[in-house]
């Protein structure tokens, strides 16, 4: 099979019950990587012992300890002690398919012109509750790719792309690392390409404090890095929507009714991608519901955020 060196890189951080499961399935794809890069930001449980035990057998696995480092200074340590032109990365609390990698890297060998390669996420749920959140993601015929930023979770570069943009931005405290980067990627001119055959799968929060607590720090990754400006007053629009619905039968009439129409177009527009892949009409309802404590969770944390960035470039 046609190839070409590639190395593997990822963060970890007290992943003590899920390292093994990762490791397990990178060493089981159809295409192995030529060396693991792991840079732990200082784990206090057993993930660092879990990873060496790795290593006796997986000689191709490089851990370095980088205390106190927050997920894009690591991506970037290990992308630094790579040694091939090829940067295949993921994270470590997922499981990649067992094509993933060779799928990855396909594109990049039937053309020269190719730069990254974005893969495809898909959920892993345990419980009903997570599989509800899993219904919330929308197909992949559904993406407009236009507007598309591949997750660092399944995403293949070359190394000089890499350097272009000076590697990920490591000025943000934790979130919104592989957005930015992703961002600049694509403001340099990079050919980008998306398929949906290279698949990591990853678990959904268990329940709705960390479902809220995720979205959170999504929002407090975008509001420190300063993206999607126009995305956050729509968010704040759906939001106020909510509010004075809830309090405009007493305010006004008008009002409740206004917001009536803008909360119906909101649920046309969130739900109607969803509706393509044949779920029944009423799970839209309780989904929508979840969108609303998604995009609040956004709102309040790109608040938090924006109130940190101006902290952090001052």
């Amino acid at each position: 099979m046609k190839t070409v060196p590639v190395s593997l890189i990822c963060t970890v951080l007290d992943e003590e019950d899920t390292i093994d499961d990762f490791l397990n399935s990178v060493f089981s794809m159809s295409l192995l990587p030529d060396e693991l890069i792991v840079v732990d930001g200082g784990s206090t449980d057993k993930t660092v012992e879990r990873i060496q035990l790795f290593q006796k057998s997986n000689t191709s696995i490089k851990l370095f300890i980088e205390q106190g480092c927050n997920i894009a200074k690591g991506r970037n340590i290990a992308i630094h002690h790579a040694q091939f032109d090829y940067i295949a990365i993921t994270d470590a609390g997922c499981r990649v398919d067992k094509q993933w990698l060779e799928q990855l890297i396909e594109p990049f060998l039937h053309d020269s012109t190719v730069d990254i390669v974005g893969g495809w996420v898909e959920s892993d749920p345990h419980t009903p509750f997570e599989e509800w959140i899993s219904l919330l993601q929308k197909p992949f015929e559904a993406i407009d790719f236009g507007k598309y930023h591949a997750t660092a979770r399944s995403l293949a570069v070359r190394k000089d792309c890499w350097e272009a943009v000076g590697g990920f931005p490591e000025d943000l405290s934790m979130w919104a690392e592989d957005t930015v980067f992703f961002l600049r990627l694509k403001a340099k001119g990079f050919r980008i390409i998306i398929t949906p055959h290279a698949i990591v799968r990853w678990r959904p929060r268990r329940n709705i404090r960390e479902f809220w607590l995720q979205y959170l720090n999504y929002g407090i990754g975008d509001g420190e890095a300063g993206i999607y400006p126009k995305l956050f007053l729509k968010r704040c629009g759906l939001f106020a929507s909510v509010i004075l619905l809830a309090g405009g039968f007493i305010i006004s009439y008008i009002i409740s009714v206004i917001c009536f129409i803008v909360l119906g177009g909101a649920f046309m527009r969130l739900m109607m991608p969803l509706k393509r892949v044949s779920l029944a009409w009423w799970k839209l309802f309780p989904l929508f519901a979840l969108t609303l404590v998604m995009e609040t969770a956004q709102v309040f944390g790109y608040c938090i955020g924006w109130t940190r960035r101006k902290k952090l470039f001052s």
